[in-house]
């Protein structure tokens, strides 16, 4: 997938989020139960400024345009540890690895 399909897949990522669909609201509640942690007020301010600030078409070219992004070059696979003590915490680490190509093999915090 190159770069330009990769950006609109994340802006349709934050028009979803921004719809805020019955399945949405129900992985909110179900965040919360499994982890008190999460509270559903703080988890919808990290969808929502997740919509906002990181999955718009203009906020996403604007920020690639500023690296080389070599769309011919192999797919790595890129490890990460990601925190579980505030919703979506890893959310750029994740958002880093799409953008650039790569493949993300997540490992959750315990």
């Amino acid at each position: 997938m190159g770069l330009v399909k990769r950006i609109e897949a994340l802006q349709f990522l934050g028009r979803i989020i921004q719809e805020k669909q019955e399945w949405l609201h129900k992985a909110v509640e179900l965040a919360y139960y499994k982890n008190r942690w999460f509270t559903i007020e703080n988890s919808w301010q990290s969808l929502e400024s997740i919509a906002t600030h990181f999955l718009s078409k203009q906020i996403l070219e604007q920020w690639t345009n500023s690296y080389k992004i070599n769309p011919l070059k192999e797919s790595k696979k890129i490890g990460l540890v990601l925190a579980g003590n505030i919703p979506l915490v890893g959310f750029h680490d994740i958002l880093c690895v799409f953008i650039s190509g790569n493949t993300a093999l997540i490992k959750l915090s315990s």
